[in-house]
């Protein structure tokens, strides 16, 4: 794992200077001491790939809406040297990584750096509201069996937690359904590192998501939909334009994913419990269903729609040819009428002779 830096501005609070055995980490950026450095009780935990202007906003809306004691790790994926170093000023603590190591891979770094019991792993496009996290973390620690807990969102790919204001309800998503999008996602930051973080087996920026919360699942925990806080979400701010083909790459990630937990459940034994390996067993198959029938049905239409293309092109080629056909047969005529025209001017000629 190749990093460039790693940041702690705890070495540079007068505990740590005086403390001839406190741990110290490398290259130190000392830009970041103008944040006063306590234990944490949440941590945010933010990938930066580029972007600067939207990481700077998020961490303006932490910073302005926070209730708990927060501590804001940023793990910038390879971004522009100029960016890198912005990034060390707005963190608390960081990782400037030489290349882009993918999403699951920088917040599993991330994770190694929180130091606070509850981690939230965000999207740096995002903006928090107001006491975002007095909601979210009572319900990560009131609700029974509570694995992760998600926000609603202002845009997503997956629709499921898009609301346009905040609601009032806090619904429990039922195990193996569709997984909510890893914009934020709520944790015990040690059930988290209990659970491996994030898994590494797809390519960048898509499909993790669904594995933590099928991981969340099998484990026998719950995940929690609390409508009442609203974050606004840009949806895709890096990844889409920064990844060539986003979609064929979500295409082979989902189908990686279905791989694997197919065989998941016969190799887990009797760890999972009963009742859950028959929900994902299902699920896995119904999804199996849903997604050939779907991608065949969108190749089908992509086929229609290429052959409706080629049959239009091939009507306006039709009409051109029409058209110039038509024009040839006029600028044809043209010399016949005035061949015509001179034959009637030489009869009137003659006849005014005569």
């Amino acid at each position: 794992m190749e990093r460039e830096s790693v940041g702690d501005p705890s070495d540079l609070s007068p505990r740590a200077s005086d403390d001839a055995n406190c741990p110290r980490t490398a290259d130190t950026d000392p830009t970041v001491s103008r944040y006063r450095y306590t234990v944490p009780d949440i941590s945010v935990v933010l990938l930066s790939w580029d972007g600067l202007e939207l990481t700077e906003r998020c961490v303006e809306s932490l910073r302005s809406h926070t209730t708990h004691e927060l501590e804001i790790v940023i793990v910038d994926n390879g971004s522009r040297p100029e960016v890198q170093e912005a990034i060390a000023g707005l963190a608390d603590r960081w990782v400037l990584n030489h290349e882009n190591l993918g999403f699951a891979m920088g917040m599993n770094q991330g994770l190694e750096q929180v130091q606070s019991p509850t981690v939230v792993f965000a999207n740096n496009d995002t903006v928090f509201p107001p006491g975002w996290d007095v909601a979210l973390v009572e319900s990560l620690r009131t609700l029974p069996r509570a694995g992760i807990v998600v926000p609603a969102v202002t845009a997503s790919g997956n629709p499921r937690t898009v609301r346009s204001a905040p609601g009032t309800q806090v619904e429990r998503l039922l195990p193996f359904s569709e997984p909510p999008s890893g914009i934020v996602y709520v944790m015990d930051s040690e059930y988290a590192r209990r659970l491996g973080g994030w898994s590494t087996d797809y390519p960048i920026a898509s499909a993790e998501d669904w594995d933590l919360c099928f991981s969340v699942w099998v484990s026998g925990k719950e995940i929690y939909f609390d409508t009442r806080v609203l974050v606004e979400h840009v949806s895709k701010g890096t990844a889409s334009k920064k990844l060539e083909d986003w979609q064929a790459l979500w295409r082979q990630n989902r189908n990686r994913f279905l791989e694997k937990w197919s065989t998941t459940v016969p190799e887990a034994g009797p760890e999972i419990d009963p009742l859950r390996r028959e929900q994902l067993t299902v699920a896995i198959e119904w999804m199996r269903r849903f997604y050939h029938t779907r991608d065949e049905l969108i190749s089908v239409t992509a086929e229609r729609d290429e052959l409706r293309t080629q049959l239009r092109s091939s009507q306006k080629r039709e009409a051109e040819l029409r058209q110039r056909a038509t024009l040839g047969y006029q600028l044809g005529r043209v010399p016949q009428r005035l061949a015509r025209k001179l034959r009637t001017l030489v009869r009137q000629d003659r006849s005014l002779n005569d």
